[in-house]
């Protein structure tokens, strides 16, 4: 089993320590104060004990390395390059080692037949008889249908290797879309505050007023319920920088009840060219273009090996090996053949129609029907 989903890294995942402080003055920093930046988090996956203080690009990196959405990309890949292996397999031979031990009567032939041919007797009699052979079997030509179930699944694993591409893409634009709502949270945490302070200012004021009969009792009334509603508010604007920040350590891949710090953006970068260029190059390069096209792709060669049940499969075999017994031709044995089989027209059909038969008839049986040219010699 994986070390990420052991009971221990996945409690680690969740729970937080009961001492750590979760609850840091600042959720913000200024950038001109190296001194608080802590090192660079291991790329290990552990959860931190302690506040770290990330800018944009380490939080995306981070991410990049321990966000779980991408390590099920990469093991995606992976899934994907062993199934082209074994759709490349086929284009091999095929090695099989066979082996018959048995005993037949005086009026049985002996041992069961074989492709290449079948035992002799010699004599008649009681048969025993001890076969083992080494076959080797190799497709010359099956009309496409290897070969499309092949590049359907090169096809499968382009896309995997896409689809992680684009994830890295989402996880980054998560990352700093998430980064800057902390940022936007703390600054409406800081408007609340200035506007408790003023306020309280009013409040103060009025009552002074109020003593040298200025103002009514009802205007002192009003001061402090204004100030109620900007407490209630640095209430909201402080969950809502909680929320913030939890959403920002679940898309960096940590745990969401950690603390942690961002470092403030002084200066926005602008944009890299006109809109219109930008809308081009995102549609010359998107990872979901080229996508679609090998989700078609791979369509177009999955048809074309169903196409190719309809039509037969030719192989050679070729077989080698050694029979003793009693009343029965023993030695080394060698023998060859050149054999095509099809499916039934219901069963290639099935297969066209991705396996959807209909409820009325029961197809006949899917059992290939071989015909051979033997060139076997005993």
């Amino acid at each position: 089993m994986p070390p990420e989903v052991s009971d221990a890294a996945v409690t680690a995942r969740v729970l937080i320590s009961p001492d750590l402080n979760v609850n840091p003055a600042e959720t913000v920093v200024k950038p001109d104060d190296p001194s608080q930046r802590s090192p660079d988090p291991s790329p290990s996956g552990s959860p931190e004990a302690k506040p770290t203080i990330f800018a944009l690009g380490d939080a995306i990196a981070f991410a990049l390395r321990n966000n779980p959405r991408l390590r099920s990309a990469r093991a995606a890949i992976q899934r994907a390059r062993g199934q082209e292996q074994v759709a490349f397999a086929p284009f091999l031979p095929q090695f099989d080692i066979h082996g018959q031990y048995g005993a037949t009567s005086h009026n049985l032939a002996p041992g069961i037949p074989a492709q290449e041919g079948f035992l002799l007797a010699t004599t008649p009699g009681t048969h025993s008889y001890a076969q083992t052979e080494l076959a080797l079997e190799w497709i010359l030509y099956d009309f496409g249908r290897t070969g499309g179930r092949y590049r359907q699944a090169f096809a499968r694993e382009r896309i995997a290797e896409l689809q992680r591409v684009r994830a890295d893409e989402t996880v980054a634009f998560d990352v700093a879309a998430t980064y800057l709502d902390v940022l936007l949270a703390r600054a409406s945490r800081r408007v609340q505050e200035d506007a408790i302070r003023r306020a309280e200012a009013i409040l103060g004021d009025t009552r002074t007023r109020l003593k040298g009969g200025v103002v009514e009792r009802e205007d002192v009334l009003r001061a402090e319920v204004q100030l109620s509603e900007s407490r209630e508010a640095l209430v909201l604007a402080r969950e809502g920088e909680f929320d913030a920040v939890a959403r920002l350590n679940n898309a960096m891949g940590r745990n969401a009840g950690l603390p942690l710090e961002v470092i403030d953006l002084e200066v926005q970068s602008p944009l890299p060219g006109a809109l219109a260029h930008l809308l081009e190059q995102a549609a010359a390069q998107r990872p979901e273009v080229g996508l679609a096209r090998q989700a078609v792709a791979a369509a177009q060669e999955g048809r074309q090996a169903a196409n190719a049940e309809f039509l037969p499969k030719i192989f050679v075999r070729a077989d080698v090996g050694y029979t003793d017994g009693t009343n029965v031709a023993t030695g080394f044995q060698q023998g060859g053949v050149c054999t095509w089989t099809r499916r039934s027209i219901p069963a290639a059909c099935i297969a066209v129609n991705c396996g959807r038969p209909t409820r009325r008839s029961r197809p006949p049986s899917l059992t290939p029907r071989p015909s051979s040219t033997s060139l076997a010699s005993r």
